[in-house]
């Protein structure tokens, strides 16, 4: 009964998602290094400037998305609702204007004081 229950297919994707995340940042890194290798990039890496440069365009690259969500989230989205569990969402928002200046600075997972914000912003802390 067990394994028949392990081999549908939901069961298959739920056991397969920590094998996207690693594919992911594998993806991401590659990405990365193949730019700083390409053309005109090249002589700016090799300097040192390269990546600094880099770095900042990303930031300011995804930045602008991520802290509109953020703000949606912390401000916005506690005023849509009510209901039963409506509480954890509350908490949820609370949390996130006290420390969601971690997530803007991408510095949240160095933080391991049990308050996250925007807690499925994590992947984008690591990768940055």
């Amino acid at each position: 009964m067990a394994f028949r229950m392990l081999s549908e297919p939901i069961a298959l994707l739920v056991r397969g998602a920590t094998f996207a995340t690693d594919a992911f940042f594998w993806l991401s890194g590659f990405f990365f290094v193949l730019s700083c290798l390409s053309g005109e990039r090249k002589k700016s890496f090799k300097s040192g400037t390269g990546y600094i440069g880099a770095i900042i365009y990303r930031y300011l690259r995804i930045m602008p998305a991520y802290g509109v969500c953020l703000l949606f989230f912390t401000y916005v989205l506690k005023r849509f609702g009510e209901g039963p569990n409506w509480y954890m969402l509350e908490y949820e928002t609370h949390v996130c204007e006290e420390v969601g200046w971690r997530n803007l600075l991408l510095v949240d997972n160095l933080y391991n004081d049990g308050k996250k914000c925007f807690k499925w912003g994590w992947y984008l802390a690591c990768d940055s």
